[in-house]
């Protein structure tokens, strides 16, 4: 389906990481937390996997113990 190097675009790329576009739009735009980015001009933008797999491990969080 994807290759780790394929360049997808913001509706793509939200898919991928199942949150809606326009959160990724507004990470954006306010400069927050997310995902890296390739921005070839002010409309074009593209995420590659590999950054996104990268996001997303970066946000998993291992519980120190569990509840019983």
């Amino acid at each position: 389906m994807f290759t780790d190097d394929e360049l997808l675009d913001t509706k793509s790329a939200a898919a991928y990481i199942a949150i809606d576009p326009r959160t990724l739009e507004g990470w954006r735009y306010r400069g927050q937390v997310g995902p890296r980015f390739i921005r070839y001009s002010a409309r074009v933008v593209r995420y590659r996997r590999r950054d996104l797999d990268a996001w997303l491990e970066r946000c998993a969080v291992t519980p120190q113990r569990e509840i019983d």
